[in-house]
């Protein structure tokens, strides 16, 4: 094979010259004689438009797509949002947590709320009857005017609440914590306190007729002018709590503790306080008739002016008990201790004091007529100006006792005999 001459060829003033067509036998196309720089002049816009409509047409497909993007978010994000709760009281029925939340007027009528977390919680005039509530956490939750009735709240914790008004008519509060609550004014009726805690709580004025408050802690309550008639306050601890002015009438309050408590004024007509502690009480113009206080500690207690007819204190414990002004009529005291009790006074007209302890009391100007005494001890006792007619003294004894002035016109003499009456 013959080499081009490399001279002729590159001397040749256009190599494609010699070049002819295959198919037409004549010499190439003019395009192919345009020179390098006219060619690229040519190509670069057409690829720079290609590029254009490239990059717009990925532009058209990114927007496309970041708008199905969104349109599937909004979707997502709607219904997340129809799934997750509203206010506060889907919140609650949903998690059993809202603390500090405001629930006021909230309708959670028989909602099972077992355990819920409501720590500050405001639920005033809520409906939260028939609500299961046991073991929740309440603590300082304002539920003033809220509906409670029939609700379940054994162990709940409702510590410095505020109840004020609250409707709670047998509702179970057994075990419940209500240490320092405001329950001024609530409803109460027929409510089971067994056990609870209601340490320095505010009962004022608070109705609890028929109330169960087995061995519950009321010590330091303030339970001013309440309403607890026919309340079962059986070894209920009620030390230095303010009953002044109450209503306990009926009320069973056998084995309670009373010491200290302030119960001036106040009505236990009916009572049952068999084995009570009542040492050094407050009983101020208390109404106590027909009251049963057998063995009844009332040491030192301040009854003074108060009614005390046809009471059972037989055998209870009035050592140094102030009794000036009482009403003792046809009260049985028979074995009682009235040992250096003060009753200047005293109504004890027909009352029953056989065998009792009334060394060094003072019965100055007492009212003794148709009286019992029969082996009673008197020894040292004070019945100046005394009214004795009729009463009966038989057996008993009066060593050092001050009898000046005392009447005794047909009463029954230590020795078994009449008394004589030697005024003419």
């Amino acid at each position: 094979m013959l080499e081009p001459n490399q001279k002729e060829h590159f001397d040749s003033p256009n190599p494609l010259s010699s070049l002819e067509s295959p198919d037409l036998g004549t010499k190439s196309d003019p395009l192919t004689r345009l020179p390098r720089k006219t060619i690229a002049n040519i190509i670069l816009p057409v690829v720079a438009i290609l590029s254009t409509l490239i990059a717009i047409w990925i532009w058209v497909e990114n927007s496309r797509l970041s708008q199905r993007l969104q349109t599937e978010q909004s979707r997502l994000s709607s219904s997340s949002s129809k799934n997750q709760p509203q206010n506060p009281q889907e919140t609650l029925l949903k998690t059993k947590k809202c603390p500090d939340c405001n629930l006021s007027r909230a309708n959670l009528k028989k909602a099972n709320l077992r355990e819920a977390y409501l720590w500050k919680a405001n639920l005033e005039n809520a409906d939260l009857n028939d609500a299961n509530l046991e073991l929740a956490d309440l603590r300082g939750a304002t539920l003033t005017m809220a509906d409670l009735r029939d609700s379940q709240l054994a162990s709940a914790n409702l510590g410095y609440a505020n109840l004020t008004g609250a409707n709670l008519n047998n509702a179970d509060l057994q075990r419940v914590n209500l240490w320092q609550a405001n329950l001024k004014n609530a409803q109460l009726n027929n409510t089971v306190f067994i056990q609870a805690d209601l340490r320095q709580a505010n009962l004022e004025s608070a109705n609890l007729e028929s109330a169960n408050f087995l061995t519950a802690n009321l010590t330091g309550a303030n339970l001013k002018q309440a309403k607890l008639g026919n309340a079962n306050l059986n070894g209920a601890n009620l030390e230095n709590a303010n009953l002044a002015e109450a209503n306990l009438q009926n009320a069973i309050l056998t084995e309670a503790n009373l010491t200290e408590a302030n119960l001036g004024n106040a009505i236990l007509n009916g009572a049952n306080l068999t084995n009570a502690n009542l040492s050094e009480a407050v009983l101020w113009l208390a109404k106590l008739e027909k009251a049963n206080l057998e063995k009844a500690n009332l040491g030192k207690a301040k009854l003074g002016y108060a009614k005390l007819n046809q009471a059972n204190l037989n055998q209870a414990q009035l050592i140094d008990a102030v009794l000036e002004g009482a009403s003792l009529e046809d009260t049985d005291l028979q074995k009682a201790n009235l040992k250096g009790a003060k009753l200047e006074r005293a109504n004890l007209l027909g009352a029953y004091l056989e065998r009792a302890n009334l060394q060094e009391a003072n019965l100055a100007g007492a009212d003794l007529r148709g009286a019992n005494l029969s082996k009673a001890n008197l020894k040292n006792a004070y019945l100046q100006g005394a009214n004795l007619r009729g009463a009966n003294l038989k057996g008993a004894d009066l060593e050092g006792t001050n009898l000046r002035d005392a009447q005794f016109k047909g009463a029954t003499m230590p020795n078994g005999k009449m008394y004589v009456d030697e005024e003419k």
